[in-house]
């Protein structure tokens, strides 16, 4: 009856597994269940929960076909690791083989990146150096006040610890955009006391902070801490001495005091020189007159949305981008993330604008990494290098157009490291696919013979 009703529908995960708990629906009621994103079943998720108590109990003439997409089953760090977590993958779906697209192969080609991927070390002033180390020690401090202060279990939350990166306090390595995820959510409970509030503000403005730091540099960053108290430190007793110097010390006039001159202090913003010179290393001598389809397009990308704004803001008052025609726009999504987000409609209508040519240089938060219909980009800025597989292949994805580039801005020597290290987990995959795939066409001949 459901069969004749909804010859097709599409659910999500947790909906499907609630009609099967109600007996709404059966698993053996479709005749093909699609899961996308499939490398997940590799991992301790609601697939293999109901691969394994809906499909592998049935006999295999009742069971539904299985057909499991993904576009990037992340590598490991060797060969012989990948191929082990994709037989895994395959062994937790049951009985399946793995397929991978041989056929139309120039079809294919039209949607896949080519990219050529480079990566440009901006080194951190000794004044970042010194200002990160400050904050990530200010954070630390913080976590561990509001781990105290704050029953976490009452809330969902895993608590500030839990977010920190491997390593925790010692080394003060903070998962920043973590911390910011479970401050947004803090704010919207009540009977909080002013000791409480104080730390919550400067626990955000020090995330904030952080972030921007490495993004853009020492000077947006100070923009974050402007309305630091050293007052308000003093009286929840948080030691932030050696903070308040630096903010002292390289004090700087509000935002838009400025006026309009985009960089204050060229040292204080190595990232924006080096992006402007990145965006100019394209040919626009070649674009006259009215911006067409055949003006290339820039996609900057940025974590936080404070920092898309106002880079994008910086962007399209720069003298040097405007004397050659260009013009930018920035692009976030309506989620978390820090400050106030686009609505859907705003999404809308600058990507049509953007379809348009009225936009050379975008900036842009996750929500440009995949999904959203935006144009082919001749080049593709990420200033905070990917941290995943998946994430460099979608971000990457984005340039697609003929000769196109992704350059990926580096802070350190270890986000060189890492990304380089993402790479040859990259070609692990597709090595570790092409290997099973052969080994299963062998046996199939094998069986025929």
């Amino acid at each position: 009856m459901v069969q004749n009703l909804w010859p097709f529908f599409l659910l999500f995960l947790a909906f499907y597994e609630n009609l099967l708990v109600k007996s709404v629906l059966k698993w053996e009621d479709p005749c093909l269940v699609v899961l996308d994103e499939v490398h997940h079943c590799d991992k301790d998720h609601p697939y293999n929960r109901l691969i394994s108590k809906y499909h592998l109990v049935l006999g295999s003439a009742a069971r539904p076909k299985i057909l499991g997409l993904t576009a990037s089953p992340a590598g490991h760090k060797n060969s012989a690791s990948t191929m082990g977590m994709l037989k895994n993958l395959l062994e937790s779906l049951g009985d399946v083989k793995m397929a991978m697209v041989e056929n139309e192969q120039a079809e294919l080609d039209k949607f896949m990146s080519h990219a050529r991927l480079e990566i440009r070390h901006i080194e951190m002033t000794q004044q970042e150096v010194e200002l990160e180390s400050e904050l990530k020690e200010c954070l630390s401090e913080c976590g561990k006040r509001l781990d105290l202060l704050v029953d976490w279990k009452r809330y969902g939350l895993p608590g500030i610890a839990g977010e920190m990166a491997e390593g925790g306090y010692n080394d003060g390595q903070v998962n920043v955009m973590e911390m910011l995820s479970i401050l947004d959510t803090m704010k919207h409970m009540t009977g909080m006391n002013d000791g409480l509030d104080i730390l919550l503000d400067f626990t955000e403005s020090f995330c904030h902070a952080l972030v921007s730091l490495g993004e853009l540099g020492l000077y947006y960053a100070l923009e974050h801490l402007q309305k630091f108290e050293v007052s308000k430190a003093e009286r929840i007793d948080l030691p932030c001495e050696k903070l308040q110097r630096s903010i002292e010390k390289y004090k700087i006039a509000p935002s838009g005091s400025q006026n309009g001159n985009i960089l204050p202090n060229p040292e204080m913003m190595p990232v924006v020189r080096g992006l402007l010179d990145t965006i100019k290393d394209i040919d626009w001598a070649q674009c006259k007159g009215t911006p067409t389809e055949t003006w290339p397009i820039v996609l900057v990308l940025v974590k936080a949305r404070k920092d898309a704004r106002y880079l994008g803001d910086i962007l399209s008052k720069a003298a040097e981008l405007q004397q050659l025609g260009l013009r930018s726009v920035s692009l976030t999504g309506h989620g978390k993330g820090g400050g106030d987000g686009m609505s859907v409609n705003q999404q809308k209508r600058m990507i049509e604008s953007m379809k348009e040519h009225n936009h050379q240089v975008i900036v842009a938060t996750s929500i440009a990494e995949e999904g959203l219909d935006l144009p082919k980009c001749e080049l593709v800025i990420q200033v905070d290098p990917p941290s995943s597989v998946k994430a460099l292949v979608q971000i990457r994805g984005r340039a697609r157009k003929k000769n196109s580039r992704f350059v990926a801005l580096c802070r350190t020597e270890n986000q060189v490291r890492s990304l380089q290290n993402l790479q040859e987990r990259e070609r692990f995959m597709i090595h570790a696919v092409q290997t099973i795939v052969e080994e299963q066409k062998k046996r199939n001949n094998n069986l025929l013979l």
